[in-house]
């Protein structure tokens, strides 16, 4: 294998690896936006429940 040859292939790999971030990125702020979903519907879970017992107390 010839200097050119392993240069190329070396730019491949960073290409790929740079490609692998952006769509590791991509994933870790889906994460965070399921994250601030689910704690959005704990706490809207909380609520009703509190409602509940509101409503069995006047009961």
């Amino acid at each position: 294998m010839n200097t050119r040859k392993i240069e190329s292939i070396l730019k491949g790999i960073d290409k790929h690896m740079a490609q692998i971030a952006k769509d590791r990125d991509k994933l870790d702020e889906f994460i965070d936006e399921l994250v601030g979903l689910k704690e959005n519907c704990d706490e809207a879970y909380d609520h009703l429940q509190r409602a509940r017992d509101a409503l069995s107390e006047m009961v």
